[in-house]
């Protein structure tokens, strides 16, 4: 291999390194965020299950501390009980063989809420019934009423206070309305008849303790309300037309004034009709959805003592968050996950856990739920499709916050955390495009900016996010090429960016005046470049990797005061995939950079500064993610050091470097991670952490270091 050549030869294959100055011109928008009190409701689990169930509910039939779960399919003839355990896991599941099929599940309660048993529906048998559940979850049936149509709802109240419930049938293929009641048998009383309500509810409507009806006819689109003389007598008193059909009707204190409000989805969009003395329903406020509201429900998932709305979309497999700011209004929705095939969601309230539990029919069972303290390792919902991910600090406190971009959402997404290390708030900024890295400058404790871009494209978005002022501002900036690298010098608001034009190499150096930028670019320093990496804490500098000649050069340029380059020949083929990144601290005032080339054979590790040449192999497959090397800092004195990730192996592995015997050592630091981006860093005061975007479960995990 050659030696390196001195400073000020250049070699014949550099450019000229022409300067050009520019003044960019930007879109700048201005606007108002929200921040979002999640208080830690964001820690997710995924659990694997018996597959082909596609409804849920949550019980406890083994009498323990901890709610299990019935899993069934209303056309199948098994139904799955799974035992609750402790920390929110799960224990024995049990499988039964079923005669009686189910489309819904509703609790019995006695005057002192008590559980005495459970009403079910069967729409395919197009029959209700009430049940018991033996201590391993198997139902035993009680007693069984049939109809001539087809059930599809059930709602359970005493409606004539004689402390036996009562049940409420209909559905869009059943005939009318029909009580059901329980006398040594169960008898049906039709209170409607000859038209279909595909949603009905039982709820106090006129504020006088006895329990009437609301519910949706579908062929006028009307709201009808049903009083309860009180004796369980129910005739209809007024209703109220609405513009489209619903989806999904319940009942609640949603604003805690003692009257029953009415919550239903329709379309896009999930409506309340506030309910008050004169049992007006004139108080109405519609919430807009990003996806049709196939399924909602409610409760106090942040424990902030307003009521919350979770809804899920089946269409995209989306679950969203929609949170109370007061007992009236809400802040916008959180899209907190999206999964194949997600079938139902229901509450799921166990010891020390209240949460969501939702259930895919791929044999997938999902959990959010409050995140209370950091464990060996926890998993956090982070959107549809996290594309990038990296962290600040909000008040510079040395607390670690977290942002990620979301992909399916197009927008830039702050996790600010407490003291205690927990997320406490989540706020998403819209972004003009999805991006697959993000550097922060940290300078000013409430004034981040956030840079996000994507290697090989040209645009730089930059946010400018007010943490006390809630607001933000947008800027784009863009190269001559595409873009290598990004690299920031905040103590001098400048950027730096390294890029490819047709193969030639560029700089362009952009400074921040005000909320404008300018830059000028360096061109040409030097063509056939397949890659390079930008140092800029000393003296600036950019390294490259070129291929000329059927092989692998490596070199550098200084940046400034017109130095010059050097250069090196490998030796190697241009058989490689090349990645590059330049220390971005000075390493004894010696900018270095480390370099990972992989091929179908091998995988070979670099390192070169201006006195060295080092070169080792590496054990694995071909790693093929864009980014594998990285910073990191893993000792509490702070110590940076390099790290790259292996995705073939889903290991990270430290790199050390020793000049003096000319090698470079590689030690696998931790093992099975699946990561789409990743750093590593103190996510506690004692504890070092591997943060990273799970591929497969499009999640953040946070894992400790040993």
């Amino acid at each position: 291999m050659k030696k390196l050549l001195r400073e000020g030869n250049t070699g014949c294959r550099t450019g000229t390194g022409k300067i050009s100055f520019l003044l960019l011109f930007f879109v700048l928008s201005f606007d108002v965020f929200p921040q979002v009190p999640i208080n830690g409701f964001c820690k997710y689990q995924e659990f694997n299950i018996n597959p082909g169930f596609d409804k849920l509910f949550p019980l406890n039939y083994n009498g323990d501390s901890y709610t299990d779960l019935l899993l069934f399919n209303p056309s199948g003839k098994k139904i799955c009980a799974l035992d609750g355990f402790q920390n929110s896991s799960f224990g024995q599941s049990h499988l039964h063989e079923i005669r009686q099929q189910f489309s819904s599940i509703q609790y019995l309660r006695d005057t002192n809420q008590n559980i005495t048993g459970y009403a079910f529906i069967s729409r395919k048998q197009s029959s209700a019934g009430i049940m018991k559940i033996n201590q391993e979850g198997k139902p035993e049936i009680e007693s069984l009423i049939k109809f001539n149509t087809y059930p599809e709802n059930i709602s359970v109240a005493d409606i004539n206070g004689d402390g036996k419930p009562e049940l409420l049938i209909s559905g869009g293929a059943f005939d009318g309305l029909s009580i059901v009641y329980s006398d040594k048998k169960l008898i049906e009383k039709k209170i409607a008849d000859k038209t279909n309500y595909p949603e009905a509810v039982f709820a106090d409507l006129d504020h006088d303790n006895y329990t009437d009806v609301a519910a949706f006819e579908i062929f006028t689109r009307t709201l009808q309300f049903f009083y309860n003389n009180s004796k369980g007598d129910f005739s209809k008193v007024r209703e109220i037309h609405l513009n489209n059909p619903i989806n999904q009707l319940q009942a609640a204190d949603l604003d805690f004034d003692s009257y029953s409000d009415l919550i239903f989805s329709s379309g896009n969009g999930i409506n309340i009709f506030y309910g008050d003395f004169a049992s007006a329903y004139a108080d109405t406020l519609n919430i807009p959805a990003k996806f049709r509201v196939d399924k909602f429900i409610t409760g106090d998932f942040n424990k902030d003592g307003k009521i919350d709305i979770a809804y899920l979309n089946i269409e995209e497999g989306v679950l969203s968050l929609i949170f109370a700011k007061d007992n009236r209004t809400f802040y916008p929705e959180l899209i907190y996950f999206k999964k194949d095939s997600l079938n139902d969601i229901a509450p799921y309230y166990s010891k020390f856990v209240d949460g969501i539990s939702l259930l895919g029919n791929n044999g997938k069972l999902y959990l959010v739920s409050e995140l209370t303290s950091f464990s060996d390792s926890v998993s956090i919902a982070s959107g549809g499709y996290p594309t990038a991910l990296s962290y600040f600090d909000k008040d510079n406190n040395g607390i670690t916050d977290l942002c990620f971009i979301d992909g399916f959402t197009t927008s830039l997404n702050l996790i600010t955390r407490n003291i205690s290390g927990i997320p406490e708030t989540w706020f998403p900024v819209p972004m003009f495009g999805n991006e697959s890295v993000i550097l922060v400058d940290n300078k000013n404790p409430q004034d981040k900016i956030f840079y996000c871009f994507t290697e090989d494209k040209k645009l730089i978005e930059i946010l400018n996010v007010d943490l006390k002022k809630n607001t933000y501002t947008r800027n784009s900036i863009y190269t001559a090429g595409m873009i290598k690298d990004v690299e920031l010098n905040s103590g001098y608001d400048k950027i730096y960016t390294a890029f490819l034009e047709d193969g030639r190499l560029g700089v362009t150096v952009f400074s921040k005046f005000g909320n404008k930028y300018s830059g000028y670019s360096l061109k040409d320093i030097r063509s056939n470049v397949i890659n390079a990496s930008l140092s800029v804490s000393g003296s600036p500098v950019v390294f490259y990797a070129a291929d000329e000649m059927d092989s692998i050069y490596l070199g550098w340029k200084f940046l400034e005061d017109n130095k010059k380059s050097s250069e090196i020949k490998t030796g190697l083929k241009n058989t490689y995939d090349v990645f590059l990144h330049a220390v971005n601290f000075p390493v004894k005032s010696n900018p270095a950079l480390y370099g990972i080339l992989t091929s179908d054979i091998k995988n070979l590790i670099v390192y070169l500064n201006r006195s060295s040449f080092i070169i080792s192999a590496e054990n694995g497959n071909r790693i093929k993610v864009k980014n594998p090397l990285f910073f990191g800092e893993t000792r509490s004195e702070g110590l940076r050091k390099v790290y790259f990730y292996n995705d073939a192996m889903h290991t990270i592995n430290s790199l050390d470097i020793s000049a003096v015997n000319r090698k470079i050592s590689s030690d696998i630091i931790t093992v099975d991670i699946d990561a789409r981006t990743l750093f590593i860093k103190n996510m506690n005061s004692q504890k070092y952490h591997i943060v990273y975007i799970d591929k497969t479960e499009n999640c953040i995990n946070i894992k400790e270091l040993k």
